[in-house]
Protein backbone atom coordinates (compact mmCIF):
# COMPACT_ATOMS: atom_id res chain seq x y z
CA UNK A 1 0.00 0.00 0.00
CA UNK A 2 1.12 3.85 -0.97
CA UNK A 3 1.96 6.04 1.73
CA UNK A 4 -1.03 7.92 1.09
CA UNK A 5 -2.96 4.52 1.83
CA UNK A 6 -1.55 4.77 5.42
CA UNK A 7 -2.61 7.96 6.29
CA UNK A 8 -6.24 7.46 5.27
CA UNK A 9 -8.92 8.46 7.88
CA UNK A 10 -11.49 5.44 8.72
CA UNK A 11 -14.90 7.05 8.53
CA UNK A 12 -15.74 5.61 11.85
CA UNK A 13 -12.87 7.24 13.64
CA UNK A 14 -13.28 8.63 16.99
CA UNK A 15 -11.51 11.71 14.76
CA UNK A 16 -13.58 11.63 12.34
CA UNK A 17 -16.78 11.38 14.78
CA UNK A 18 -15.59 14.83 16.55
CA UNK A 19 -14.37 16.37 13.22
CA UNK A 20 -18.26 16.12 12.09
CA UNK A 21 -19.76 17.30 15.35
CA UNK A 22 -17.50 20.38 15.30
CA UNK A 23 -18.55 20.90 11.21
CA UNK A 24 -21.75 20.81 12.60
CA UNK A 25 -21.89 23.34 14.85
CA UNK A 26 -19.86 25.42 12.65
CA UNK A 27 -22.93 24.75 10.09
CA UNK A 28 -25.26 26.06 12.49
CA UNK A 29 -23.22 29.31 13.52
CA UNK A 30 -23.45 29.95 9.67
CA UNK A 31 -26.78 28.87 9.45
CA UNK A 32 -27.73 31.49 11.92
CA UNK A 33 -25.54 34.42 11.32
CA UNK A 34 -25.95 34.39 7.60
CA UNK A 35 -29.95 35.31 7.76
CA UNK A 36 -28.69 38.20 10.73
CA UNK A 37 -26.08 39.41 8.71
CA UNK A 38 -28.67 39.65 5.57
CA UNK A 39 -31.43 41.18 7.38
CA UNK A 40 -29.94 43.22 10.10
CA UNK A 41 -26.26 44.08 8.33
CA UNK A 42 -25.38 46.85 10.90
CA UNK A 43 -25.85 44.28 13.97
CA UNK A 44 -22.16 42.69 13.18
CA UNK A 45 -20.67 45.94 12.88
CA UNK A 46 -18.83 48.34 15.78
CA UNK A 47 -16.72 47.32 18.26
CA UNK A 48 -16.84 43.38 17.95
CA UNK A 49 -16.22 43.83 13.91
CA UNK A 50 -12.79 42.30 14.42
CA UNK A 51 -14.08 39.65 16.22
CA UNK A 52 -16.73 38.45 13.96
CA UNK A 53 -14.42 38.89 10.84
CA UNK A 54 -11.76 36.61 12.95
CA UNK A 55 -14.35 33.90 13.37
CA UNK A 56 -15.54 33.82 10.00
CA UNK A 57 -12.00 33.78 8.54
CA UNK A 58 -11.51 30.54 11.11
CA UNK A 59 -15.30 29.05 10.26
CA UNK A 60 -13.89 29.72 6.22
CA UNK A 61 -10.81 27.89 6.77
CA UNK A 62 -12.31 24.79 8.58
CA UNK A 63 -14.76 24.31 5.51
CA UNK A 64 -11.99 24.62 3.50
CA UNK A 65 -10.04 21.64 5.50
CA UNK A 66 -12.80 19.76 5.67
CA UNK A 67 -12.49 19.11 1.85
CA UNK A 68 -9.02 17.67 2.01
CA UNK A 69 -9.99 15.47 4.88
CA UNK A 70 -12.60 14.07 2.85
CA UNK A 71 -10.06 13.16 0.12
CA UNK A 72 -8.41 11.60 2.67
CA UNK A 73 -11.56 9.62 4.58
CA UNK A 74 -11.77 6.19 3.46
CA UNK A 75 -15.75 4.77 2.52
CA UNK A 76 -18.21 1.91 2.62
CA UNK A 77 -18.98 0.78 -0.37
CA UNK A 78 -20.99 -2.62 -0.29
CA UNK A 79 -19.82 -3.66 3.14
CA UNK A 80 -16.16 -3.14 2.23
CA UNK A 81 -14.32 -0.40 3.34
CA UNK A 82 -12.35 1.24 0.05
CA UNK A 83 -8.92 2.71 1.68
CA UNK A 84 -7.70 3.02 -1.94
CA UNK A 85 -6.88 6.79 -2.01
CA UNK A 86 -7.35 7.32 -6.34
CA UNK A 87 -11.28 5.45 -5.58
CA UNK A 88 -11.71 7.46 -2.48
CA UNK A 89 -10.80 10.87 -4.69
CA UNK A 90 -13.01 10.21 -7.45
CA UNK A 91 -16.07 8.98 -5.55
CA UNK A 92 -15.70 12.15 -3.49
CA UNK A 93 -15.18 14.06 -6.80
CA UNK A 94 -18.33 12.39 -8.78
CA UNK A 95 -20.74 12.71 -5.15
CA UNK A 96 -20.13 15.79 -2.63
CA UNK A 97 -17.42 17.32 -3.68
CA UNK A 98 -19.14 20.45 -6.00
CA UNK A 99 -21.07 21.29 -2.95
CA UNK A 100 -18.70 21.30 -0.89
CA UNK A 101 -16.41 23.12 -2.95
CA UNK A 102 -18.93 25.77 -3.79
CA UNK A 103 -20.38 26.24 -0.03
CA UNK A 104 -16.61 26.31 1.22
CA UNK A 105 -16.02 29.47 -0.67
CA UNK A 106 -15.49 32.18 1.08
CA UNK A 107 -17.38 34.88 -0.46
CA UNK A 108 -17.82 37.16 2.44
CA UNK A 109 -14.10 37.51 2.88
CA UNK A 110 -13.39 38.05 -0.76
CA UNK A 111 -16.16 40.71 -0.48
CA UNK A 112 -14.39 42.15 2.62
CA UNK A 113 -10.99 42.19 1.00
CA UNK A 114 -12.13 43.55 -2.47
CA UNK A 115 -13.94 46.15 -0.51
CA UNK A 116 -16.32 45.68 -2.96
CA UNK A 117 -20.45 44.39 -1.93
CA UNK A 118 -21.18 41.09 -4.13
CA UNK A 119 -24.58 40.23 -5.78
CA UNK A 120 -27.21 38.71 -2.48
CA UNK A 121 -26.46 35.47 -4.51
CA UNK A 122 -23.07 34.76 -3.43
CA UNK A 123 -23.40 35.88 0.18
CA UNK A 124 -26.39 33.00 0.21
CA UNK A 125 -24.08 30.11 -0.99
CA UNK A 126 -23.55 28.49 2.56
Amino acid sequence: SSSFERRVLHPDSSFRSAWNVFMAILLTYTCITVPLRLGFPGMFEGDHNDLYRGVDIFVDCCFCLSLLINFFTAYWREAVLVRNIRLIALNYLKTWFVPDFVSSIPFDTIEFASGTELPIFFRLNK
